[in-house]
């Protein structure tokens, strides 16, 4: 179990990662960086740490939760709408784009039902900050800004 609580920051890829000092694998070795199988291996094993978080937040009752922040090449305000949380649902939030991507996630936070995660890619460099909120229900319709709502939770929480 990962304990949320645990990490101040938890750093993910989808595609950098460090070869093991101790492999055989002649592609790995040649290229210098990991080959294709072991690629494999690693996202399986990301994977798994994202369906860890999901299990973790379910026992802390999350059961629906929404992701929004000034994302995109142009930083406008935009936000995921209201999902059912499971491993598979979440892991394709964090790593939303159809690209390299490096994400850290900040718990500091979960106390207050609400999650950071920094994501790094092609568009954004430098980063960009979305917000994960656990959400009461399914039902959009009580947001008065829907493009936005995550973050006013952020605001209102005192995380922006």
């Amino acid at each position: 179990m990962l304990h949320l609580t645990n990490f101040k920051e938890l750093k993910l890829s989808n595609h950098l990662w460090d070869i093991d000092e101790e492999t055989d694998c002649e592609l790995c070795i040649e290229y210098g960086c990991v080959c294709e199988n072991h690629s494999d291996i690693e996202w399986d094993s990301v994977k798994e740490d994202i369906y860890e978080i999901s299990r973790e937040l379910t026992e802390r009752g999350w059961e629906y939760f929404s992701a929004g922040g000034y994302m995109g090449w142009n930083k406008s305000a935009s936000n995921t709408g209201i999902y059912e949380l499971n491993g598979e649902t979440l892991r394709s939030v964090l790593f939303c784009y159809n690209t390299e991507m490096d994400i850290t996630i900040d718990f500091t936070n979960i106390h207050n039902d609400i999650f950071e995660v920094k994501m790094y890619h092609h568009d954004s460099p430098s980063g960009e900050t979305v917000y994960f909120v656990k959400e009461k229900n399914i039902n959009e319709d009580e947001w008065d800004n829907p493009r936005e709502h995550c973050i006013e939770v952020a605001r209102e929480k005192g995380l922006r």
